[in-house]
């Protein structure tokens, strides 16, 4: 017969291992899940490949640059994560960096082989990590993303604060940035 207090500490390592394998797996999902929102935005902008500048316009925009974002809205916020776009290159305002994100942005931009980090964090109480995967920019972003002067009309008009452009292939383009809660440990 097991000794009680044996038994107790087996139990609670139990536990925490069950609660570790649940965290890797959440971990695991969301790199999936980046990796295939990048493979969605390269085939969508692949699409602009044989466009001509002049034939870029909102309606174009919605068809290849916003189903990216709408998806990553929706995956996030039904798997309850906190997650965003970030760049210090900005087209979006509520993409703009924020101070605790500027060492790990500059990694990235300083680290052409970084596609991916996790750090792990404590918010409003409540410890997890951050996934950051890299968001590179394509040839056929250039359409967008290139030139200042050579951006299209609309991009011009409706993003007046516009920081997104400049970029060459191979830039960092951005940052998905998602906030994967830890799994509850045992209940005592």
């Amino acid at each position: 017969m097991m000794n009680p207090l044996r038994q107790l500490i087996l139990l609670g390592a139990l536990a925490a291992s069950s609660v570790h394998a649940k965290d890797d797996s959440i971990l695991t999902a969301a790199r999936q899940k980046l990796a295939g929102l990048n493979r969605m935005r390269s085939g969508l902008a692949s699409t602009l490949k044989f466009r001509k500048k002049q034939d870029i316009d909102e309606g174009v925009f919605k068809q290849v640059c916003v189903p990216v974002g709408k998806e990553f809205k929706s995956w996030s916020q039904a798997q309850g994560y906190v997650a965003r776009q970030l760049s210090s290159k900005n087209r979006n305002p509520d993409h703009a960096l924020r101070e605790n994100e500027r060492s790990v942005y500059a990694e990235f931009e300083s680290n052409k082989k970084l596609d991916e980090k996790v750090v792990s964090v404590v918010i409003s109480g409540r410890p997890g990590r951050v996934l950051y995967r890299r968001i590179p920019v394509e040839e056929s972003c250039l359409h967008c993303h290139g030139a200042q002067a050579d951006r299209p009309e609309f991009i011009v008009n409706k993003y007046p604060q516009d920081k997104a452009f400049d970029f060459r292939v191979g830039d960092l383009r951005g940052l998905y940035s998602v906030f994967l809660p830890s799994a509850p440990g045992p209940q005592r």
